[in-house]
């Protein structure tokens, strides 16, 4: 089993990892999963930071400098 708590909380990359060639039941299975590890809180979304649309240079700056590791920005207008 891929150990997706640690990919998403450490912000890492999989390379190499192909879905296209899943079944419509396989991702089906896959998406259960990880809303049964999203309920236990196996696997908690990271914190966000809301930016307004003026600060999206800011969010690029702080991303370019890893200040987002493991955390998300969301950009409202």
């Amino acid at each position: 089993m891929l150990p997706v708590g640690a990919l998403h909380r450490n912000d890492r990359s999989v390379i190499g990892f192909v879905i296209s060639h899943a079944t419509i039941a396989e991702l089906a299975e896959a998406a259960g999963m990880v809303n049964r590890m999203l309920a236990a809180g196996r696997v908690a979304p990271g914190e966000t930071v809301p930016l307004p649309l003026s600060a999206a240079g800011k969010a690029h700056r702080m991303l370019e400098q890893g200040e987002l590791r493991g955390r998300r920005v969301v950009i409202r207008p």
